[in-house]
Protein backbone atom coordinates (compact mmCIF):
# COMPACT_ATOMS: atom_id res chain seq x y z
CA UNK A 1 0.00 0.00 0.00
CA UNK A 2 1.55 3.65 -1.15
CA UNK A 3 1.02 6.35 0.88
CA UNK A 4 1.08 10.17 -0.28
CA UNK A 5 1.46 13.03 1.00
CA UNK A 6 -0.98 15.31 1.95
CA UNK A 7 -1.52 18.75 -0.28
CA UNK A 8 -0.64 21.39 2.18
CA UNK A 9 -0.29 25.28 0.98
CA UNK A 10 2.88 26.26 1.78
CA UNK A 11 4.15 29.72 2.98
CA UNK A 12 4.60 31.11 -0.19
CA UNK A 13 1.49 30.42 -1.73
CA UNK A 14 -0.48 33.65 -2.84
CA UNK A 15 -3.46 32.53 -3.14
CA UNK A 16 -6.65 34.85 -2.04
CA UNK A 17 -7.94 32.14 0.40
CA UNK A 18 -4.35 31.75 2.38
CA UNK A 19 -3.91 35.97 2.58
CA UNK A 20 -6.43 36.50 5.64
CA UNK A 21 -4.61 33.38 7.42
CA UNK A 22 -0.92 35.05 7.01
CA UNK A 23 -2.56 39.13 8.01
CA UNK A 24 -1.19 40.09 11.12
CA UNK A 25 -2.77 43.03 13.22
CA UNK A 26 -0.11 45.65 12.04
CA UNK A 27 -0.78 44.25 8.62
CA UNK A 28 -4.75 46.07 9.11
CA UNK A 29 -5.74 50.18 9.57
CA UNK A 30 -8.96 51.30 11.56
CA UNK A 31 -10.49 53.67 9.59
CA UNK A 32 -13.61 53.66 12.24
CA UNK A 33 -13.03 57.00 13.29
CA UNK A 34 -14.52 58.13 9.80
CA UNK A 35 -17.68 56.11 10.31
CA UNK A 36 -17.93 57.75 13.73
CA UNK A 37 -17.89 61.05 12.96
CA UNK A 38 -20.57 60.45 9.69
CA UNK A 39 -22.97 58.64 11.82
CA UNK A 40 -22.66 60.48 15.06
CA UNK A 41 -23.19 63.52 13.33
CA UNK A 42 -26.51 62.29 11.68
CA UNK A 43 -27.79 60.74 14.79
CA UNK A 44 -27.73 64.07 16.73
CA UNK A 45 -29.73 65.59 13.93
CA UNK A 46 -31.91 62.63 14.45
CA UNK A 47 -32.00 63.24 18.51
CA UNK A 48 -32.51 66.95 17.98
CA UNK A 49 -35.85 66.83 15.89
CA UNK A 50 -38.13 66.63 18.48
CA UNK A 51 -36.62 70.95 19.40
CA UNK A 52 -37.44 71.99 15.41
CA UNK A 53 -40.33 68.93 14.29
CA UNK A 54 -42.69 71.23 14.20
CA UNK A 55 -41.32 73.57 11.73
CA UNK A 56 -42.09 72.92 8.07
CA UNK A 57 -40.16 70.52 5.98
CA UNK A 58 -39.04 68.59 9.74
CA UNK A 59 -40.53 65.54 7.71
CA UNK A 60 -38.09 65.88 4.63
CA UNK A 61 -35.18 66.41 6.51
CA UNK A 62 -35.56 63.39 8.66
CA UNK A 63 -36.29 61.40 5.55
CA UNK A 64 -33.16 62.27 4.35
CA UNK A 65 -31.10 62.11 7.39
CA UNK A 66 -32.42 58.30 7.57
CA UNK A 67 -31.33 57.59 4.32
CA UNK A 68 -28.27 59.11 4.69
CA UNK A 69 -27.69 57.38 7.91
CA UNK A 70 -28.30 54.13 5.89
CA UNK A 71 -25.32 54.80 3.46
CA UNK A 72 -22.90 56.91 4.19
CA UNK A 73 -21.02 54.25 6.17
CA UNK A 74 -21.32 51.74 3.91
CA UNK A 75 -19.75 54.41 0.72
CA UNK A 76 -16.92 54.99 3.29
CA UNK A 77 -16.44 50.84 3.91
CA UNK A 78 -16.19 51.16 -0.23
CA UNK A 79 -14.00 53.89 -0.50
CA UNK A 80 -11.41 51.78 1.58
CA UNK A 81 -12.09 49.15 -0.80
CA UNK A 82 -14.19 46.50 1.68
CA UNK A 83 -17.48 45.89 -0.68
CA UNK A 84 -17.91 43.13 2.21
CA UNK A 85 -18.24 45.18 5.07
CA UNK A 86 -20.04 47.90 2.86
CA UNK A 87 -22.96 45.10 2.48
CA UNK A 88 -23.10 44.34 6.19
CA UNK A 89 -22.93 47.78 7.17
CA UNK A 90 -26.04 48.53 4.73
CA UNK A 91 -28.09 46.11 6.86
CA UNK A 92 -26.90 46.88 10.36
CA UNK A 93 -27.43 51.07 9.06
CA UNK A 94 -31.10 49.85 8.28
CA UNK A 95 -32.37 47.29 10.36
CA UNK A 96 -30.92 48.08 13.79
CA UNK A 97 -32.76 51.50 14.00
CA UNK A 98 -36.02 49.66 12.45
CA UNK A 99 -36.25 47.09 14.59
CA UNK A 100 -35.02 49.09 17.64
CA UNK A 101 -37.85 51.49 16.71
CA UNK A 102 -40.46 48.30 16.33
CA UNK A 103 -39.19 47.54 19.33
CA UNK A 104 -39.71 50.67 21.17
CA UNK A 105 -42.74 51.31 19.83
CA UNK A 106 -44.04 47.89 21.40
CA UNK A 107 -43.06 49.00 24.50
CA UNK A 108 -44.27 52.62 24.23
CA UNK A 109 -47.64 50.90 23.94
CA UNK A 110 -47.55 48.67 26.92
CA UNK A 111 -46.60 51.68 29.16
CA UNK A 112 -49.52 52.64 31.36
CA UNK A 113 -51.30 55.64 30.66
CA UNK A 114 -51.02 58.83 32.99
CA UNK A 115 -53.93 60.75 31.70
CA UNK A 116 -56.44 62.09 34.44
CA UNK A 117 -60.07 61.36 34.74
CA UNK A 118 -61.33 64.43 33.52
CA UNK A 119 -59.74 64.14 30.11
CA UNK A 120 -61.87 64.40 27.35
CA UNK A 121 -59.52 62.66 24.82
CA UNK A 122 -56.51 61.03 25.76
CA UNK A 123 -53.52 59.78 23.71
CA UNK A 124 -51.32 58.99 25.90
CA UNK A 125 -51.17 55.08 24.36
CA UNK A 126 -49.87 56.35 20.98
CA UNK A 127 -47.67 59.59 22.60
CA UNK A 128 -45.84 56.76 24.67
CA UNK A 129 -45.64 54.75 21.22
CA UNK A 130 -44.12 57.33 19.42
CA UNK A 131 -41.66 58.12 22.13
CA UNK A 132 -40.50 54.19 22.54
CA UNK A 133 -40.10 54.07 19.14
CA UNK A 134 -37.92 57.52 18.82
CA UNK A 135 -36.13 56.31 21.32
CA UNK A 136 -35.89 52.76 20.20
CA UNK A 137 -34.54 53.91 16.45
CA UNK A 138 -31.99 56.12 18.31
CA UNK A 139 -30.77 53.37 20.39
CA UNK A 140 -30.58 50.62 17.54
CA UNK A 141 -28.69 53.40 15.68
CA UNK A 142 -26.28 53.67 18.47
CA UNK A 143 -25.14 50.08 18.05
CA UNK A 144 -25.10 49.94 14.33
CA UNK A 145 -22.59 52.48 14.73
CA UNK A 146 -20.87 50.94 17.37
CA UNK A 147 -20.92 47.35 15.73
CA UNK A 148 -19.82 49.13 12.25
CA UNK A 149 -16.99 50.71 13.55
CA UNK A 150 -15.56 48.00 15.42
CA UNK A 151 -16.16 45.39 14.01
CA UNK A 152 -16.21 46.01 10.05
CA UNK A 153 -14.09 49.32 9.45
CA UNK A 154 -10.79 47.68 9.32
CA UNK A 155 -8.60 48.06 5.98
CA UNK A 156 -6.79 45.27 4.85
CA UNK A 157 -3.37 45.74 3.36
CA UNK A 158 -2.12 43.20 0.74
CA UNK A 159 1.47 41.25 2.39
CA UNK A 160 4.39 42.53 0.31
CA UNK A 161 5.63 39.64 -1.68
CA UNK A 162 9.19 38.12 -0.95
CA UNK A 163 12.00 39.22 -3.05
CA UNK A 164 15.18 38.96 -3.17
CA UNK A 165 18.06 40.86 -4.89
CA UNK A 166 21.73 40.43 -5.55
CA UNK A 167 24.18 43.29 -6.61
CA UNK A 168 28.14 42.88 -7.12
CA UNK A 169 30.22 45.88 -7.38
CA UNK A 170 34.01 46.13 -8.13
CA UNK A 171 35.87 48.22 -5.27
CA UNK A 172 39.65 49.77 -5.68
CA UNK A 173 41.63 49.86 -2.55
CA UNK A 174 45.46 51.74 -1.84
CA UNK A 175 47.45 48.48 -3.05
CA UNK A 176 44.73 46.36 -4.82
CA UNK A 177 40.71 45.98 -5.39
CA UNK A 178 38.13 43.71 -5.06
CA UNK A 179 34.76 42.63 -5.44
CA UNK A 180 31.98 43.15 -2.89
CA UNK A 181 28.39 41.62 -2.81
CA UNK A 182 25.02 42.33 -1.02
CA UNK A 183 22.12 40.93 -1.04
CA UNK A 184 18.66 42.06 0.00
CA UNK A 185 15.49 40.46 1.28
Amino acid sequence: MMLAPAAHASDDDDSPEHEEVRAKPSDRTWYGYQTLLVDAALIGLFASAPAWARFDGAGAILILDAATFAFASPVIHTVHGNGEASAISVGLHAGLPFSGMWIGFVVGMSLPCSCGLDAWFCFCGLSNAGEGAFAGSLVGGALATVIDAAFLAWERHKPKPWSLSWSVAPYAVRGGGGVGASCTF
